[in-house]
Parts: C-alpha cells; sequence; structure tokens
C-alpha cells in the first residue's frame, strides 16, 4: 500500500545570513507582494532530501536564474551574505545557484 504524504506550504527560509537551501525544485510562483512594497515576487518552493518542503521570497536576480531551471531539478542555492550591485548601482544580496540534472 502507498504511504500518504501530507502536502503543506513547507517552512520559511529567510535569506537574513548566509545559507544554502539544496533540494528537488518544485514550484516557482509570481504572487503578489505589494503589502511589502513590491508589486510582484517569485515564491519558490524546494522539496529537500527526506522530504521536508522549504519555501522563500526569490529576489530579481534569484528569480531570474531559477526560471531557466526546469522543475523537478536538483538545485542548491547559496546565500553567501554578501552584497552585489546591480545595474541601476543599487545592493542586491548575492546567490549562487547550481543544478544537477535528474536521469531519467
Amino acid at each position: 500500500m502507498d504511504e500518504w504524504k501530507e502536502v503543506s506550504g513547507g517552512s520559511y527560509v529567510a535569506w537574513d545570513s548566509p545559507k544554502e537551501v539544496v533540494g528537488r525544485l518544485i514550484e516557482l510562483q509570481e504572487v503578489d507582494n505589494s503589502r511589502f512594497g513590491d508589486r510582484r515576487a517569485m515564491r519558490v518552493r524546494v522539496e529537500k532530501e527526506g522530504g521536508e518542503v522549504v519555501w522563500f521570497f526569490a529576489p530579481a536576480m534569484l528569480a531570474s536564474r531559477l526560471r531557466e531551471i526546469p522543475l523537478g531539478s536538483m538545485v542548491r542555492v547559496v546565500y553567501t551574505g554578501k552584497y552585489t550591485t546591480s545595474s541601476n548601482n543599487r545592493p542586491v544580496k548575492e546567490f549562487r545557484v547550481y543544478v544537477k540534472a535528474v536521469k531519467a
């Protein structure tokens, strides 16, 4: 008999200090974030080894990288704790993104 697995929103990951999230990319969703000043934001859900689901908001530079990765791929998202400068000369959080293709 198959086991039932609870579906939930998962645990929130705040990018407030250097850390990494590793797992299977399961969702990229544009959401309304107007109450925080931004009009749209990208919410990302990742299923970690063992089945735990975590989610986070992806800043624009991170979202643009994640959009190019197929859902179901294994990803490692690393927040370095550092800042870089955007094209309009604003400080933005620096992320590194790694992908490992899932074998079919």
